[in-house]
């Protein structure tokens, strides 16, 4: 009896874990063609396919060797600091 029980309990999970990939699968299909009708009608491209250019560039950038050089990051901007306002924002010290 127990054993029967195990496979009922292991083919209800079989059988839920089915219904969820075919879900997932279903909601993704309904969105590749929800994307592709916007996109034909606005003429905007979907955000994933956005993204996804980006992240192609970005590969072969990095894999070219042609990343950001030393001139082009930028550590601290040095700016002006005006008497009047030195203490206004400094922290506090306990005494």
């Amino acid at each position: 009896m127990e054993t029967l029980m195990r496979w009922i309990l292991r083919l209800l999970l079989t059988l839920l874990g089915m219904l969820l990939l075919v879900g997932m699968l279903a909601a993704l299909v309904l969105y590749v063609v929800y994307a592709s009708v916007r996109w034909l009608l606005t003429g905007r491209k979907p955000q994933l396919a956005i993204v996804w250019q980006q992240y192609q560039g970005m590969r072969q950038r990095f894999q070219s060797g042609a990343g950001p050089t030393s001139s082009d990051v930028i550590d601290v901007q040095a700016r002006e600091v005006r008497e009047d306002l030195v203490g206004r924002n400094a922290p506090r010290e306990n005494p």
